[in-house]
């Protein structure tokens, strides 16, 4: 008898384990408190950023001029609304971007419809500069993007100090002190 029960609470567990990982909600508040800081590429592994010729639209449809950010500290985030380890990373976003707004450029990029992007940041209070790609105006550097998220941390000399593909807890102790060296230098 004692067996059975422990039997039927391995299973109940099991079911529920396996039940948060498919319900979305559940996914993405998992994957927000496992999230890691992002792995900060080695000086000598670094590529050089150079193409700032990249025309990306605001969710008003306005041109945004990508080389306005050369020479500046730039965040650079491709993600989408419907994807749980994007949205588990965006509350640490959007927490780095009111500490750093004023310090470092940040460029939220998705492939979606505006009304879509437009409904899920004001759901949310989010506030962050979501931009989609002109389909005029492609970054071969950007190009080779394949999955989400993928977010890349561009230093003020073009160097390529963060790729990070998948989810991050971006306003880390960690990761703000990266960010407060690049600043100050």
């Amino acid at each position: 008898m004692n067996i059975r029960k422990h039997f039927r609470f391995k299973n109940i567990l099991f079911i529920v384990i396996i039940s948060l990982f498919l319900i979305p909600t559940s996914k993405e508040w998992i994957l927000g408190k496992i999230s890691l800081s992002p792995t900060i590429i080695s000086v000598d592994d670094r590529d050089i950023f150079t193409d700032y010729n990249w025309g990306i639209l605001d969710l008003q449809g306005q041109y945004y001029d990508f080389s306005n950010n050369e020479g500046k500290l730039t965040i650079i985030s491709f993600w989408a609304t419907w994807c749980p380890p994007c949205r588990a990373e965006l509350p640490s976003f959007q927490r780095l971007y009111d500490q750093y707004k004023d310090k470092v450029s940040f460029v939220f990029v998705s492939n979606e419809n505006n009304e879509v992007l437009k409904k899920f940041l004001k759901e949310n209070n989010y506030n962050i500069p979501v931009y989609t790609q002109d389909s005029r105006s492609r970054n071969s550097y950007f190009d080779k993007v394949s999955s989400i998220p993928h977010t890349f941390l561009i230093g003020k000399n073009g160097s390529v100090i963060v790729s990070e593909v998948g989810a991050s807890d971006w306003d880390s102790d960690s990761f703000k002190e990266v960010l407060n060296k690049l600043i100050e230098n």
